[in-house]
């Protein structure tokens, strides 16, 4: 699916050790205001990079305000917003019908990877 050019922004040690984890799940805990949304959305995207026709992607928040500020962080870092076909929270639609989904309620009986 990749046809442009994706430049990871910058990133510190720790973001990079999250992003870069071969783990199938990491748990990140730590203060306010320190990357761990940023971290989890550039994780996110580069996974739905690799995605497939009609894959979906979920960012799993316990409220919908959470699933707001990751869902707009997203938005707004992405350099080439015409890459979303649609842009209406909760999702940001990619070419070839893959969607990153914020938040719990959407879309549950599809399937997902977080």
């Amino acid at each position: 699916m990749n046809n442009f050019n994706y430049t990871r922004p910058p990133i510190t040690n720790y973001q990079k050790a999250i992003v870069d984890s071969l783990a199938c799940c990491t748990v990140s805990e730590s203060s306010v205001k320190v990357g761990k949304t940023t971290s989890h959305i550039i994780w996110l995207f580069e996974q739905a990079l690799k995605g497939k026709k009609g894959d979906n992607f979920l960012f799993v928040t316990p409220n919908f305000p959470l699933a707001n500020i990751a869902f707009s962080r997203m938005k707004a870092q992405v350099s080439y917003p015409q890459l979303f076909l649609m842009n209406l929270f909760p999702n940001l639609d990619l070419p070839y019908r893959m969607v990153l989904i914020f938040g719990l309620n959407q879309l549950m009986s599809q399937t997902l990877y977080t």
